[in-house]
């Protein structure tokens, strides 16, 4: 039970906090965001969490076991230039935006702070989350523990030495839950030109999905032996996987699409130095 400065109170900065209640990991969240004027109804109750519009209401004295920057990289600068009243060598900084490198953290609040970069994903809401993680030479025991506890209440964790792959998560986890809310887009788009409701196309494109994770999950079987299971020779889904298939392009266009996502990162980072 720890007291956390959460800056950001957006879709992922929502979703860190609902995992952290759920699981009961923080004692004290102070949550620093202009736009939001007052809390959702899901959070009104908890005592334990004050919500500030600007760093001048903030007690002067505080002190965080850890600071969560939960902005978007365009703003992150002059978030941390606000937050340099902090003293920024007793807490411990964790940000969660894509593309920015450790250094360019350092590099504003100084090469002696205590970073963790990390890449969560919007399932951490409902603690189905997948985060990786690579810190700085700064993060001592205590601190990795506990960036540990608050990113494995949200879902599992993938510990990096690498950053340089920091874009490459972004584009697999990252930006990854909406490659899959879009191909239930996409199957909800065909069921209904071959002569279903959109109701009824989606239902079934949603359960379908939610059942093959579930399978996927629970199974001791790797993906391509799961996908065998369901592809009888010359039967329906053959048809289907051999038009996906040609020449490979499905795996291609995956890929295409990955790079992308990561080449955008980089692109971030190198405009916001």
């Amino acid at each position: 039970m720890t007291e956390i400065l959460l800056v950001g109170f957006g879709k992922m900065g929502g979703a860190l906090l609902k995992g952290w209640i759920r699981n009961n990991v923080v004692s004290n969240v102070l949550i620093l965001d202009p736009y939001i004027k007052e809390f959702p109804e899901k959070f009104s109750n908890f005592k334990y969490i004050r919500l500030y519009n600007n760093t001048n209401e903030l007690p002067k004295n505080i002190s965080p076991s850890m600071v969560v920057l939960a902005v978007k990289p365009q703003v992150m600068k002059e978030v941390l230039l606000e937050l340099k009243f902090i003293n920024v060598l007793k807490t411990c900084w964790l940000t969660v935006a894509a593309g920015l490198p450790i250094d360019f953290y350092e590099n504003i609040l100084g090469p002696k702070i205590s970073i963790f970069r990390t890449i969560p994903n919007i399932p951490a809401e409902v603690s189905r989350g997948v985060t990786a993680i690579v810190k700085n030479k700064n993060c001592n025991q205590d601190q990795t523990l506990l960036a540990k506890n608050l990113l494995q209440s949200i879902g599992q964790l993938v510990e990096l030495d690498d950053e340089n792959l920091m874009d490459a998560v972004t584009a697999i986890s990252g930006s990854g839950p909406a490659y899959f809310y879009y191909l239930i887009e996409a199957m909800t788009f065909s069921g209904v030109s071959i002569g279903l409701s959109k109701q009824n196309a989606l239902k079934l494109a949603r359960e379908t999905f939610l059942g093959a994770a579930a399978l996927l999950d629970k199974s001791e079987e790797d993906v391509s032996s799961l996908r065998e299971a369901v592809t009888s020779p010359g039967g329906t889904t053959e048809a289907a996987l051999n038009t996906f298939q040609k020449n490979n392009k499905y795996f291609k266009l995956v890929k295409k699409a990955i790079i992308s996502a990561r080449d955008r990162g980089i692109d971030l980072a190198d405009q916001l130095k």
